[in-house]
């Protein structure tokens, strides 16, 4: 029985099928053009590291902003949730989604019941952790990719860094890259959903389980 509300869960209110699925021909094809102009920008434009990096935060920023738009669309428009902030807010998703699992657990006879609740959260919980690659693999990418390019990085600005004008030219651009680093990971984040994919909808389905519990 559990098993059927995992893949009622999985399969019709995780946010990767509400929300990812329905705009990841945009994720995608921001991640792709991230990665098209830092490797253009290294190759035609390494003389001139802080316009490269305006340039590529003023870029970042708005595929961010385009990404988010159509979120706050989607939820506005398919889910009816209302969208009030600058960023999209999932406060009222996760009321829609609560509402119709609230509906399945009432099929199963479960929605009263809050010892069955408690113990189906828990074995849901703790079968997660046995779909679990995706952290792995994103902390693996993280520190083999930015661990030794910040490095550089860092020694290269402080070389640089001679005069007041230099070190103030360095500090902007540390907040830049800060600034692109953010940005990268929010993308990175959506990606690794899909390889961690089952064990985080499951801890999903665990967590809203708990909440239900908690309004019983």
């Amino acid at each position: 029985m559990e098993h059927k509300i995992i893949t009622y869960y999985i399969n019709g209110l995780s946010n990767h099928r509400l929300i990812t699925k329905k705009i990841k021909k945009w994720v995608f094809g921001y991640a792709l053009l991230s990665i098209l102009w830092a490797f253009t920008s290294v190759v035609a434009f390494s003389n001139k590291l802080f316009w490269v990096l305006l340039l590529a935060f003023f870029l970042e920023g708005v595929g961010f902003f385009i990404i988010n738009h159509r979120i706050k669309v989607l939820l506005r428009q398919v889910y009816n949730c209302r969208q009030n902030g600058l960023l999209w807010d999932d406060k009222e998703l996760n009321n829609f989604k609560m509402k119709k699992l609230e509906r399945i657990l009432a099929k199963y006879k479960m929605d009263t019941d809050t010892e069955k609740l408690n113990k189906l959260a828990e074995v849901i919980g703790k079968e997660a952790e046995n779909y679990k690659i995706g952290n792995y693999i994103g902390i693996g990418i993280i520190a083999l990719l930015f661990v030794p390019i910040w490095s550089e990085f860092i020694g290269w600005i402080y070389s640089k860094s001679e005069d007041f004008s230099m070190a103030v030219l360095s500090m902007g651009i540390m907040i830049i890259v800060a600034l692109l680093l953010w940005q990268f990971l929010w993308i990175l984040k959506v990606v690794f959903e899909i390889f961690d994919g089952k064990s985080h909808k499951m801890k999903e389905l665990a967590l809203m389980i708990d909440r239900i519990c908690l309004k019983k």
